[in-house]
Formats: structure tokens, sequence, C-alpha cells
């Protein structure tokens, strides 16, 4: 044993321990975190070797030393005496079966005793044991054929020494620099491009306004009003384009999309929302303290033209912003503020004497959006179900008209009158265009949505309709999907609807592109897989592993010392049956949150020099990690995003 580690141990012992220096069964359940007083008390037995009720610092250390990652034959003697409770050398069929059920207990799992049976079954099978019972030889052979025993014990060695495990360090976990680069151009190329444009033309537009006024002899605060009110310009009319909604969806499917920042519409036009505010109160400040150094009276202020307008942009352009921040808890409030851009844009116009030449261009692009989005796109239709789902989920399903075309991955705008009479929410569509209908999946995460899988819990009369009216649909970027030769699908919880969609379609068309597709799926409960168990079996029987690898991960499901047994019956049993025991899917689940740095690095490994798109929808923080180690791999990152 090394001198760190010792350090470690006596470090470790200390912070269990306490001030009487003694580690009881209270203290040993907390340091472990597990729930079940079973396994706790199991291996509190097997650390405290005189019987006396506590650990002492002789006892902590010699129990973790048999967990060393160097010692890997007392790892696995110490992982057999684990199990065999009875201490008899042996582990019975009727024990292995009732170890595997305290562990699916811990881990919050259900499965039916035929399943149980069958898990037990597969341990014996896997280690070639003649008899009803393992020994210690059986066992190692078990032990075998799950690599993966080595990393949870690792794990709970890490644990219980209070230290993070040590991570691969960037430098060495990267692609070739020209695989990084050509994903950045591919990516970000176009936004880069942009936003440099847009910050060259507010700074020509500021510095231009400027000395004008300065030619002019004007002061020096109404030079910085005119050079802001320049930038409000440009502003007010870029902030309409990112919502013309129907022209965006018709370019995401033509070669105009690779030049445009088609997936960050929604934040290009909250950033611009920033800048309105930002140039505004400049623009205000210069004006006030020309007014003051001047002696301009405010009756001569809110009498003029200019002065009473400018007030009147001012407070509606602080009212939209104050709701926007507020979005969430108050949505309706939202909406209806936001319905104050008409007499906002009719007040600008009149505000200033040049606004209409900057404004005319943007405002006919989206008063054309806006027409053909009310005769076209915006239209009622007939709810035909609504059903609640595991975890919260409701499925909506939705009279298809003859005039409704849509592709994988497109979203849509809904209202329903019976819920709210002004909430427009975007959820994607997870239907394939091929059916003969249209569907969405709604996770309860609000009022609105809380209301709604309560409205499906109920009976409905059979006379009753139920209405909803529909905005869309409209492309996002999962819809451009079908251009890459290899793609990576990443789901955490209903954010699978899009991907839901898009295999659905593969299976009924036939389609080329993706050459070889992988999909992830993360989700916190066992029961959230039964949304789209149906359509991911059918994907793996027609599509093939070799085009389609699913995986799923049950972030829930801890990588420790309490479920190891439960992690190689699972492994016995695919191998076995051919199929997962949770899911039923020959897709694999993985036990807690994926290790995305070698998942993607075995990628890149795999296919050296493919552009390889990866498709994100799901919590941002998720995605955000996600974003990263993409970059590392020099792979392109696609995030579905909706406000």
């Amino acid at each position: 044993m090394t001198w760190t580690t010792s350090f470690r141990m006596r470090q470790a012992y200390r912070q269990l321990a306490g001030d009487d220096e003694l580690i009881d069964f209270k203290d040993w359940k907390a340091a472990l975190s597990v729930n079940s007083d079973f396994l706790a008390r199991r291996l509190f037995e097997l650390a405290d070797t005189d019987r006396s009720g506590y650990i002492d610092r002789s006892e902590f250390s010699a129990f973790l030393s048999q967990l060393a990652p160097e010692r890997s034959t007392q790892r696995l003697n110490f992982l057999f005496q684990c199990l065999d409770v009875e201490g008899d050398g042996r582990l019975s069929q009727q024990e292995l079966r009732s170890l595997l059920q305290t562990s699916l207990t811990e881990q919050k799992l259900t499965l039916t005793d035929t399943m149980l049976s069958a898990l037990t079954d597969s341990l014996f099978h896997a280690s070639g044991a003649r008899r009803q019972s393992l020994d210690l030889e059986a066992f190692e052979r078990l032990i075998s054929t799950e690599p993966g025993v080595e990393r949870q014990l690792d794990r709970f060695y890490a644990h219980l020494l209070n230290r993070r495990q040590r991570r691969l360090q960037r430098h060495k976990n990267r692609a070739p620099w020209r695989l990084r680069l050509k994903a950045q151009l591919l990516q970000g190329f176009a936004s880069r491009l942009w936003w440099f444009l847009y910050l060259f033309g507010n700074v020509a537009l500021f510095i231009n306004a400027q000395q004008q006024y300065a030619d002019a002899g004007a002061s020096f605060a109404i030079q910085i009003a005119r050079g802001a009110g320049a930038c409000l310009n440009l502003n007010a009319a870029l902030i309409l384009l990112p919502v013309c909604r129907s022209l965006l969806s018709g370019v995401r499917h033509t070669f105009i999309a690779r030049l445009l920042p088609l997936d960050h519409h929604t934040d290009i036009h909250r950033h611009l929302g920033f800048a309105l505010i930002f140039f505004t109160a400049i623009h205000a400040i210069a004006h006030g303290i020309n007014y003051w150094q001047t002696d301009t009276s405010i009756q001569t202020l809110m009498t003029s033209l200019a002065g009473a307008t400018g007030v009147g942009l001012t407070l509606i352009l602080l009212f939209m912003a104050y709701a926007a921040s507020k979005r969430q808890k108050k949505h309706e409030r939202f909406v209806l503020s936001h319905l104050l851009y008409a007499p906002f844009f009719v007040a600008l116009l009149y505000h200033g004497p040049d606004t209409w030449l900057w404004l005319a261009p943007s405002l006919s692009l989206f008063t054309l959006d806006a027409i053909f989005r009310t005769f076209r796109r915006y239209r009622s239709v007939d709810i035909t179900a609504l059903e609640p789902l595991s975890d919260n989920v409701t499925e909506v399903r939705f009279k298809r008209g003859r005039w409704f075309p849509f592709n994988p991955g497109d979203y849509i705008k809904v209202r329903i009158p019976v819920l709210s009479r002004w909430q427009w929410h975007p959820f994607t569509l997870s239907a394939a265009p091929e059916t003969d209908r249209f569907s969405i999946h709604v996770r309860t995460a609000g009022n609105w949505t809380t209301a709604l899988h309560n409205l499906s819990r109920k009976p409905r009369p059979k006379r009753q309709k139920w209405t909803a009216y529909i905005d869309g649909p409209y492309a996002a970027p999962t819809s451009s999907l079908y251009k890459s030769s290899v793609a990576v699908m990443i789901a955490g919880g209903i954010g699978v609807t899009p991907f839901a969609s898009v295999i659905h379609s593969l299976t009924k068309t036939e389609k080329s592109n993706p050459e070889t597709l992988y999909f992830h799926w993360l989700n916190r409960s066992q029961a959230s897989y039964d949304w789209f168990l149906s359509m991911l079996s059918q994907a793996e029987s027609r599509l093939g592993q070799d085009r389609l690898q699913v995986t799923n991960h049950l972030t829930s499901l801890a990588l420790n010392l309490s479920n190891v047994l439960l992690q190689i019956a699972f492994s016995a049993y695919r191998q076995q049956h051919g199929q997962d025991p949770i899911t039923g899917l020959r897709a694999t689940t993985e036990a807690g949150r994926p290790d995305w740095a070698r998942i993607f690095s075995e990628l890149r490994l795999k296919h050296p020099d493919t552009t390889i798109h990866v498709y994100f929808c799901g919590p941002k923080g998720l995605g955000k990690s996600i974003r990263q180690h993409a970059k590392l791999q020099g792979l392109c990152f696609h995030e579905e995003t909706f406000d």
C-alpha cells in the first residue's frame, strides 16, 4: 500500500467516523449510499470482524485493502463472501434469486417472477455449473463473462475513499485537428459569419450616424442618440425575420440552409430583443441628457410626436421584456404581451422619419408569412384520442386531413381551447408522415401540461368533441438528418419524440440515408421505455442491427456494489436469449449515465474519415455536456430547442 493510499484511507475514515472515531451502522449505511438494510448490514458484518458493532480504523483499512484495484484475487474472494450470506462456500439457486430480488428492490426495478427465474437460470448457464449451486471456481468463470464488474468495484472503492475517479485528459482523447476543424466549419461557419456581419453593421451604422451629426454641429448627446437610433432601425428590422417560421421551414430543405444559422433562430430573436433594449436605453438616456442641457420641459416632450412615441415604445419594450422573463410562470401574460408588437412597430414608423425604409422589407416578409400561416397552416382539427401513459406522459392523436404533409422531426404549435384560450405550445410530431394520423407526446411539466394529463384521465362523453388549433408543421434540426450517412440520435426522456418519428418513418420507406444510425435513449425510470417499445421492436427487425444500433440508458440504475450480481445476470440473460430483460429489445439497457467521451471516441475510431452528425433533444444541461464531447471528436452537433 502506497503512502498516498494510506493517507486517503485515514482521511476517509476520520470523515466517516466523526468525533467518536468509530463507524456505527448508521454512518456505514450513509457512506454506502444504499437504501437496502440487507445489503448494508451484509457489508457491515464483513467489515466488523470482531463483531463489536462498530468499525474501527484497522477494520476499515483491512476492508478497503480487499477492494484495491491491484488485488484482483482478493477482490473476487471478497465479492463472493458478500453474496455468500449463509457462509457455506456455495451460492444456491434460491440464494441467488433472493439476492437478485433484493437488488431489484434497491434499484426500484420491477420484473415478473418468470423473468426473475430466467435471470437466475442464466447465471448458472453462463458459469457452466452443473449443480444447482455455484462454488468459487464457477463464480470466477461467471465474473470473467462481465468486464464491467471491475469498473463497478473501482467505483465502489473510489466512493469509500471519497475520491473521484480519474478521467482521461482531453488532449489525450481528441480526434485529429483536421476532423475537428472540418466539423467546426460545417457547423459553425454560417453562425460566425452572420454574427460578424451583424456586429460590423451595428458598429458601422453607429459611427456613420454619429459622424453625420457631429459634422452638422450637434451636441455629443445628440450624436450618441442618433447613433443608437441607427442601430435600433437595424435591430428592429432584423427581429422579425427569425419568427417567420413558414419561410424558415421552406428554406431548411434547400441549399440556402447551409448559409443560414437556422438551428438558432429562437436564440437570435432573443438576442435581438436584448439588443433593442440596450440601444433603446442608450437612445433614451442620451436624449434625456440633451433635454436637461437645453432646459426642455416634460410637457414639450410629451406633446411632440417623436417624444410621445418614444416614451410609448420604451414602455412597450420594457413590458414585453418583463413578461418574457416570467414566461415559465405566466405563459399567457407572455403571449398577450407579445401581441403588442403591432402597436410597437406602428409607433416606431411614426417615431423615426426614415424608419420605414428599414422596416419595409422585413415587415413585408413577416406579413406574407403570417398570411400563409393563417390560410394554409393555421387550422382546427379534432382530437381523436387522449391517452395517459406512464411517467405522467400524455399521447394526443389528431385527425389528419388530406392537406397536412410533414417530414420526420417536424414540430407543431398547439392550442387547445378547453385548456386555455390563448396558450400555444410547441411539440414535436411523434408519428411517421407515412401514417394516416399525426400525434404528439406531452410530458407533465407545468400548469398547461398538467391540465392536459388530468383531462386525459377523465371519462369522455361519447358525443363530446375536443378541438385543437394547429400552427405548423415547421421544420426542426432533426429534419436534415437524412442528409447524413452516419448519424447519432440522443434523446433525454420525452425528447425521444422527433427520433421516434424518424425511426418509424425509416421502417416504412426505402430511404438509403442514414446508412448507419445510432440511437441512445436516456430515462430515469423503467416505465418510460413503454412509450415506444413496439415501434423500436419493429425497427430492430426491419432495419437490422447493422443499420440501426439502439442503446437504452437507465440513469436511475446505479453502478455500485449493490447491483453487481444484477448486472451480471442481465448480461448473461442477453447472451443466452438475445434480448434485454428490462425492455425485451435486442438493444441493451446500460446502467447509469453514459460515458460520452468513450462512446464518441469509439464512434470516431469506427468511422475515422466520415462526417458524423449528432442530433440531441432533451435537457439543456445534458445537451451542453454532449456538445463538448462531440466537439472533441470532430462531430457536428445539432440540438432541438423550443421556446
